[in-house]
């Protein structure tokens, strides 16, 4: 598929839904870690509980929590798909857009089988990260 204004509004609208997703995200988390009575509207069970993730020693990565990382990519990805939005040619920026996107693919993955596996447990807030960031890989790597 070529690349087209109204794929890069997709993937700049999908960005900005990542930003707030993380953000959210990471509200709870530092809710979870300053407050120890703390419990997040998506503690549903044992399975089903974000606080579990989120407060495991996986839900920090170089010293910052994942939904940090994941503010800065979506973030990083709504600037690069900006000027393709606006209908600007933006090839340099396609190019590090599908990078992005492509090694977030991969984190998620990661991320998932973690929960999935290691903590047995599902973090509602991350699934929709995950959700998010498959959407956005759909709209962007055919560019």
């Amino acid at each position: 598929m070529a690349a087209t204004p109204t794929r890069h509004r997709l993937a700049l609208a999908i960005a900005l839904a990542g930003i707030v997703v993380s953000a959210v995200t990471l509200y709870v988390d530092q809710r979870l870690a300053t407050d120890a009575g703390y419990t997040s509207f998506c503690n549903v069970s044992q399975t089903v509980n974000c606080d579990v993730v989120l407060a495991s020693r996986y839900g920090k990565f170089l010293d910052f929590p994942i939904p940090v990382w994941s503010i800065l990519a979506f973030g990083s990805g709504a600037v690069l798909a900006l000027p393709g939005a606006l209908g600007a040619p933006a090839l340099l920026g396609d190019l590090l857009l599908v990078t992005l996107v492509s090694a977030s693919v991969g984190f998620t993955i990661v991320m998932a089988a973690i929960a999935g596996f290691v903590l047995k447990a599902l973090c509602l807030l991350c699934l929709s990260t995950y959700v998010a960031v498959a959407a956005w890989a759909i709209v962007v790597l055919p560019l």
